[in-house]
């Protein structure tokens, strides 16, 4: 609590742990009361809004410019259910929190005792009663911030830069359809599945999420391709009314097709957003980047 309150550029790092945790106001509380910018993981996306101006998008390999940078930044970390895989850390682990001191809360031990990165408190403890022993010890004045900082990765985000695209061309650019199927999103609720591939990406950086209304859903680090469909369709009978959309590449769906099937079978309201690039995209760039064709 007291590195939390006197670190000048505080950032909170929310896991998939702490989105099944529930405990999101207490996170949005903790965010306020420290004065901290807050990231997540990719499976974490959904712990907190992305549309909360503290909110930095998700971090790691894939993840957002503006998260990054914010990691690489901050003199304090707090991580709070995660087990900071190293898609989260990168392989230089010494550049991970570099000039910063890092807390790890979890409740899996297995994870705590095989850190992958130097942490300062490694502590096995349930995040709820964690948070609330945090803020009750929180001073009430807490230390100066380095504002600067935080607007300066505030409006990088806000710029949204990542995945940038010609300006010229009769294509339709991943970034642009997702932005726009966002804003039919807009105060709904409802799940939204990916397989992997690079729509799984842009659907994790670009699609809006938050603790009460869109919840991801995705294989992770399992890198399952085919998990898009058969989700979508067991997300659409474990909630009956709710919309179930299935973000999917062309590569990814072709993995489990013939589960159309079921869906026909038992007409459930599952709508189907296919980015078609005609290759396994991920694997076609790699290909590019490091053979040339």
């Amino acid at each position: 609590a007291d590195a939390l309150a006197s670190a000048r550029r505080p950032l909170i790092l929310l896991g998939h742990g702490a989105l099944q945790s529930g405990r999101h106001t207490l996170f949005r509380q903790l965010a306020e009361a420290a004065n901290a910018l807050v990231v997540c993981t990719l499976p974490g996306l959904g712990a907190f809004a992305s549309d909360d101006r503290r909110f930095l998008g998700f971090l790691g390999h894939t993840g957002h410019g503006a998260a990054n940078h914010s990691v690489h930044g901050a003199d304090f970390l707090l991580a709070l259910g995660t087990r900071l895989d190293v898609r989260q850390t990168g392989t230089l682990t010494q550049s991970f929190v570099p000039e910063g001191k890092i807390a790890w809360i979890n409740n899996d031990p297995e994870e705590l005792a095989f850190p992958r990165i130097k942490v300062d408190w490694a502590i096995e403890a349930d995040l709820g009663h964690v948070i609330e022993a945090i803020l009750g010890k929180l001073p009430k004045q807490i230390g100066i911030k380095d504002s600067e900082w935080q607007d300066r990765c505030i409006a990088e985000h806000e710029r949204g830069e990542d995945d940038a695209f010609p300006a010229e061309g009769d294509g339709l650019y991943p970034r642009e359809v997702l932005r726009a199927l966002g804003k039919h999103m807009t105060g709904k609720t409802g799940v939204v599945t990916t397989g992997v591939g690079s729509h799984q990406q842009w659907a994790a950086r670009h699609l809006p999420y938050s603790p009460d209304g869109w919840r991801f859903l995705t294989s992770a680090g399992h890198g399952a391709m085919g998990y898009d469909l058969p989700s979508a369709i067991g997300a659409a009978l474990a909630s009956p009314g709710q919309v179930s959309l299935c973000i999917v590449g062309d590569g990814s769906f072709l993995m489990n097709i013939q589960e159309l099937a079921s869906l026909a079978e038992r007409g459930l309201p599952v709508k189907i957003l296919l980015l078609n690039n005609s290759r396994l995209g991920i694997v076609s760039q790699f290909q590019r980047i490091t053979w040339g064709s």
